[in-house]
C-alpha cells in the first residue's frame, strides 16, 4: 500500500553495532534525503528513517510502514550476512535465509532492496527469488562509493527514472567522480517475480495460461489478507490484458477505493472503460466517465505522457470524429504538452493494444514518429 497521496515510501534502515568499524551511515541518510528533496518529482516519495536496526525493528518497520523500497546501509560479512544490531548494541549477523524469508512474507508490498553494505550480493541472491528488483555488492565497498551509489540511485528515482535506470545512474556517478568501484553494485531482476509481471513488457509476451497463472497468485495473496490498492490494480491490469474489461473496472474501482491517491488507477480506470472499442463508438455519457476519470489522473500526476495521450485519442476520436465540439483543451493541445512528459514506449503499446484506432496522424502522435518528436 501507498503512503499518502500514492506517495512511495523509502524506508532507510542503517546498523553499525558499536564493536564494528564506525560507517558514515548518517551522511549516507542524509544525502539520500537531500537528494530526494531536491529532485523535480520530490512529491511522489516519503522516507522514512530507521537508525540502530535490531532484528525486531526491521520486522516491525515494514510491517507497519509496507513501504515500496527498503534501502539497508551498514555492514556485511564474507558469508552474505547483514549485520544488525542486538540490545546492547553488539553484532547480529542475520543469515540470508532468514532476510529471504521475512522479505518473501512482505513481497506484496516491497518492490525494490537495496543491501548498501559489504559483500550483500550474496544476501539479494536469496531476495530477488520473491522481490523484483534487488541490489547487492558483489564485493567489500568503501565508505565514498556506498555513499555516492546511494545518492546517484535516489537523485535518478526522485526524476522519475525506472529502477534499473537509476541503478545504472547511481554506478556511472561513481565513475565520472573517478571511484574504482563501479563494478560493485550489482542489480537482479526476479523473473519469476509477480510484480514485475505486470509490466506491459513481460504481459505482451505471456501466454493466457501463464497470466491467468498470476491472476491466482494475487488472488491467493488477497485471500491471505494482504488485500491493497496495488494488488488490485496488478489485478486490473492483468484482467484488462485478457480483455476481461469488466473483471478489470472492477479490481481498478477497488483500487482507487483502496488507495486514492494513486493516478494510475484512475487512468487504468478510464481505459478499461473504453473496453476495446474506438472511443467514436462511446455514448456522451460514457465519453464524459472516460474524460473524468483520466483527468482526475492529471491532477494527481502531471507528469506522464500516456495520460495526456488517452485524453487525446477520445477528444479526436469521439468528438472530433462525430462532428461535435471538442472539449477544451483539444486533441493536438494535449499531444503538444505531452511533448515534454515522462514517454514509456511499452505503455503506449499496452494504450493503444486496449484500443481502436484508426486515424494514422493520432497514432503517429501518441507514438512520437513525426518529425522532431523522437523518443
Amino acid at each position: 500500500m501507498r503512503g499518502a497521496m500514492g506517495k512511495r515510501k523509502i524506508l532507510i534502515m542503517a546498523a553499525n553495532p558499536s564493536s564494528t568499524t564506525q560507517l558514515r551511515l548518517g551522511v549516507e541518510m542524509r544525502e539520500i534525503g537531500a537528494g530526494l528533496r531536491s529532485a523535480s518529482r520530490r512529491d511522489s516519495f516519503e522516507l522514512i528513517q530507521q537508525p540502530a536496526l535490531r532484528a525486531q525493528d526491521l520486522q516491525q518497520a515494514l510491517l507497519n510502514e509496507k513501504p515500496q523500497i527498503v534501502h539497508f546501509c551498514g555492514h556485511g560479512s564474507s558469508k552474505g550476512e547483514l549485520v544488525l544490531e542486538d540490545d546492547q548494541g553488539m553484532p547480529n549477523p542475520v543469515r540470508p535465509a532468514a532476510l529471504a524469508k521475512l522479505f518473501g512474507i512482505c513481497s506484496p508490498f516491497v518492490e525494490c532492496v537495496v543491501l548498501n553494505a559489504c559483500h550483500s550480493k550474496l544476501q539479494a541472491d536469496e531476495i530477488v527469488r520473491h522481490i523484483p528488483y534487488v541490489i547487492g555488492m558483489d564485493k567489500a565497498i568503501g565508505d565514498q562509493a556506498a555513499i555516492r551509489y546511494a545518492v546517484g540511485f535516489y537523485g535518478a528515482l526522485g526524476a522519475g527514472m525506472a529502477y534499473d535506470q537509476a541503478h545504472d545512474l547511481g554506478c556511472n556517478l561513481l565513475e565520472l567522480e573517478n571511484i574504482p568501484e563501479h563494478l560493485t553494485p550489482v542489480l537482479q531482476i526476479g523473473e519469476g517475480s509477480v510484480c514485475q509481471k505486470t509490466d506491459f513488457s513481460v504481459l505482451g509476451r505471456m501466454s493466457r495460461d501463464e497470466i491467468n497463472g498470476v491472476i491466482q497468485q494475487f488472488k491467493a495473496s488477497v485471500a491471505a489478507g494482504t488485500e491493497d490498492g496495488d494488488t488490485h490494480l496488478s489485478l486490473g491490469l492483468l484482467y484488462l490484458q485478457l480483455r476481461l474489461h469488466d473483471l478489470a473496472v472492477r479490481h481498478f474501482k477497488r483500487a482507487i477505493e483502496l488507495d486514492p491517491g494513486v493516478a494510475d488507477g484512475y487512468y487504468y480506470l478510464a481505459l478499461a472503460s473504453i473496453r476495446g472499442r474506438r472511443p467514436k463508438t462511446l455514448t456522451l455519457q460514457e465519453a464524459r466517465a472516460v474524460e473524468s476519470y483520466v483527468s482526475t489522473a492529471l491532477q494527481l500526476d502531471e507528469q506522464q505522457a500516456k495520460y495526456y495521450y488517452l485524453l487525446a485519442a477520445v477528444r479526436q476520436d469521439y468528438y472530433v470524429a462525430n462532428g461535435l465540439s471538442s472539449p477544451s483543451p483539444s486533441a493536438r493541445t494535449l499531444l503538444d504538452q505531452a511533448g515534454d512528459k515522462d514517454h514509456d514506449v511499452w505503455e503506449v503499446e499496452r494504450l493503444l493494444a486496449s484500443l481502436t484506432l484508426s486515424d494514422t496522424t493520432l497514432l503517429s502522435r501518441i507514438r512520437r514518429e513525426t518529425p522532431g518528436k523522437g523518443d
